[in-house]
């Protein structure tokens, strides 16, 4: 179920790609706010934390509790993304920890057998690989950058264990690419 919310985020860049920075930013500032505010109202118990506890208590991990969800840090990041960075760069990172997100989760709790801090070398591994398709799909993004982005993603969404990793593979890839995009 979680990863089908991934999958409903992709709405993010696809639309981005094809719409003005200007116009993303005025449709995904509000829904972020709603997102925060959510998730404000859900972990200090205000009115209607019980009917949201019941929507979304079964796809919440444990970590997300007492805290902001991948969802809200997925909307948030996204929109530093859009506004900090260039389109295809920020379509790119974004693009990277949705479908690396989903393939490392579905690979390494299916086939994961060298683990570390709860994730494995196999997950990590189907990640840089839908990664690098996703960096060969996005068009103009040059492909050196994509490659060396995709695998910032996979470092970053490995390494990412204290902070949520849909902030860390967009801010830490998105960076990374637009160094490089900017030496071109």
């Amino acid at each position: 179920m979680r990863k089908g919310v991934h999958f409903v985020s992709l709405s993010i860049p696809i639309i981005y790609f094809f719409v003005s920075k200007e116009f993303a930013l005025f449709i995904l500032a509000p829904i972020a706010a709603v997102s925060l505010f959510l998730d404000l109202m859900r972990f200090n118990h205000w009115f209607g934390y019980g009917v949201q506890k019941k929507l979304i208590g079964p796809i919440l991990r444990d970590h997300e509790e007492g805290h902001f969800t991948g969802g809200t840090y997925l909307l948030v990041t996204s929109l530093v993304a859009i506004a900090i960075f260039d389109k295809i760069v920020a379509v790119a990172a974004i693009a990277f920890i949705i479908f690396g997100d989903i393939a490392a989760a579905l690979v390494g709790k299916r086939w994961g057998r060298i683990h570390y801090s709860h994730k494995s070398v196999e997950g990590s591994l189907a990640c840089l690989g839908i990664c690098m398709v996703v960096a060969l799909l996005i068009p103009g993004l040059p492909l050196k950058v994509g490659f060396i982005g995709a695998g910032v993603a996979t470092v970053a969404e490995a390494a990412s264990t204290k902070v949520d990793d849909n902030l860390m593979v967009i801010l830490c890839s998105g960076i990374v690419m637009q160094i490089l995009i900017s030496a071109l």
